[in-house]
């Protein structure tokens, strides 16, 4: 607890390793609510898919507003504790709750259930879960200035979580069988994981601690308004493009894993190869997050990865086209899972260099509503996502309830988890194309050094 480090020298490991830890506080809630929860309640809890799309998408609007509240909080919490720090105390028990309460959805009828749903959904995704983001996401910029460092306890971060995204989405369904099944067996599911979750907050709180370099333009930071953050957000490009990123990226884990459920029940006619569909992409990403913080100590260009990335993403969609069973499948799903992967952990890298370009170009440095924001992307594209999963499966008179689907019901869902996220890597490569922070980035820090230098010398004299 007492650990000191300079705020542009790198992490210590074990500051790293409780960072990645804070993957698996958060992840399972957003597995829960992006894998899981349009499954149960369609085919648990019996309501519409429409009518549970439309929940999804209004909802995640209203989570990309509070969002950016969410981001300004922080960056005006000012304690003995830090300014993300105190609220992994503070949402302990909220978070234990949010868990909970998604899948305590009464019996009182279709209409009772529906304002339930959307009710529990926004408290848990809206207020709970985007505070504690909005806290974790932004806390290695409080923890070091360190660019490599930073973007080591992202990628560990990254894989923590997809560690956790994978067993969830592996054995979820076998957990909550095993724990009695149906409604009740989703509730105590959930409660393991919010009793984790609380565990691993504590942990966090207890053992890392926020540094600062006594930048004296820093400490300065606390007095800008809200407005102000927002416009000098509005004004990043490269911060709107890594926007643009990261919401076609959500989309295709939306299509690949939420859409993934439906593709192993329906067109593999087998629910427990949604385990084998979930190792097969999500297994790769955990190898390709044990390479990358080398390839970021030796300077290896975050945009190249991704473009890379965006490539074994084609690649890999083009195989499980042309071989859609077999070998060929598995091979062509975990090219996919790559390509997915280099760019998932070096955008989240990314973000952090925005914040750089955002503060020599406004003179503003607004860590929590840069990421927040970033975040309300990840969002709506989730929500965005759900919400066309969900209008696309009754269109084509898909019934939860129902053993048998449509064959249009089924090909939809096939062109789902196939198709469209081969047509979002095609957007990644565009959108890549006009992103040069990566060579600009350290004339950014050499000027701001210097800005910097200047301010501190002035005040002072």
């Amino acid at each position: 607890m007492n650990e000191t480090m300079n705020a542009n020298a790198p992490t210590s490991l074990k500051t790293n390793l409780i960072y990645a830890l804070s993957s698996i506080a958060e992840n399972p809630l957003f597995t829960l609510m992006m894998g899981f929860l349009t499954f149960f309640y369609t085919d648990v809890i019996g309501i519409n898919p429409a009518i549970v799309g439309t929940i999804l998408m209004v909802s995640r609007f209203m989570d990309g507003i509070s969002d950016l509240i969410a981001g300004n909080i922080v960056d005006h919490t000012h304690t003995k504790y830090g300014q993300a720090r105190p609220w992994f105390l503070r949402l302990l028990i909220p978070m234990v709750f949010a868990y909970v309460v998604l899948f305590t959805v009464p019996n009182c009828g279709t209409a009772g259930k529906i304002a339930y749903i959307f009710i529990s959904y926004n408290l848990v995704s809206t207020v709970i879960y985007t505070m504690f983001k909005a806290a974790q996401g932004v806390y290695p910029t409080f923890l070091t200035k360190n660019r490599v460092s930073r973007s080591i306890m992202s990628t560990m971060y990254l894989f923590g979580a997809c560690a956790a995204q994978m067993i969830l989405m592996m054995f979820g369904i076998r957990f909550v069988e095993a724990l009695g099944g149906g409604q009740s067996g989703w509730v105590k599911f959930a409660a393991i994981l919010g009793a984790i979750a609380g565990i691993i907050m504590l942990i966090m709180f207890l053992f890392t601690k926020e540094v600062s370099d006594g930048d004296e333009e820093e400490k300065n930071q606390e007095n800008i308004p809200f407005k102000t953050a927002i416009l000098s957000l509005l004004k990043n490009k490269y911060w709107f493009i890594l926007l643009a990123t990261f919401f076609a990226g959500v989309i295709i884990q939306v299509c690949t894993l939420t859409d993934g459920v439906y593709y192993a029940k329906y067109v593999l006619n087998d629910l427990g190869m949604q385990t084998n569909l979930t190792l097969y992409f999500l297994f790769p990403n955990l190898v390709v997050m044990l390479f990358l913080p080398g390839l970021y100590k030796k300077g290896v260009s975050k945009k190249k990865l991704c473009i890379i990335g965006a490539i074994l993403l084609l690649i890999g969609t083009g195989i499980g086209i042309a071989f859609p069973a077999g070998i060929g499948f598995i091979v062509g799903l975990a090219i996919r899972g790559v390509g997915y992967a280099m760019n998932a952990c070096c955008q989240t890298a990314m973000v952090f260099e925005t914040m750089v370009y955002g503060e020599w170009k406004t003179g503003y440095n607004v860590p929590g509503v840069t990421m927040t924001a970033t975040g309300a992307a990840q969002k709506l594209g989730s929500g965005i996502g759900a919400a066309l999963l969900g209008f696309t499966l009754a269109r084509f008179g898909y019934d939860g309830m129902a053993e048998v689907q449509p064959a249009a019901a089924v090909g939809a869902i096939n062109v789902i988890y196939m198709i469209v996220p081969a047509v979002l890597a095609v957007v990644w490569i565009i959108l890549f194309h006009f992103y040069k922070l990566d060579e600009e980035y350290p004339r950014y820090v050499k000027d701001l050094e210097e800005r910097h230098a200047k301010q501190n010398a002035g005040v002072k004299a």
